[in-house]
């Protein structure tokens, strides 16, 4: 969906990054979907961090680049968060 959002927060356990489906709450604050979220990849016993996002509420291509930018860095993103963004991205036009 062209109006999606993620966030990119670190699981502690493994100090891995996840990305989680986020949206913009009624006082401009960014929230994760979901009572429990879990992260894009599926994996439930992933416990989101807050308090150590690398980005909040990006749209889909800045979400990429991102990863992309962190993970050159030399930080440690899910793979298949990532690549799952991929897989419901737009479709291009010719």
């Amino acid at each position: 969906m062209p109006n999606e959002k993620y966030s990119l927060l670190k699981y502690d356990e493994t100090k891995e990054y996840h990305l989680f489906k986020s949206y913009i709450g009624n006082e401009g604050k960014c929230l994760l979907e979901g009572k429990d979220p879990t992260p894009i990849c599926g994996d439930n016993v992933v416990i989101a961090d807050r308090s150590s996002a690398l980005f909040v509420c990006r749209d889909e291509v800045s979400s990429r680049t991102k990863c992309a930018v962190k993970a050159n860095e030399g930080i440690e993103i899910c793979g298949r968060c990532v690549g799952s963004l991929y897989k419901t991205g737009s479709k291009v036009r010719r």
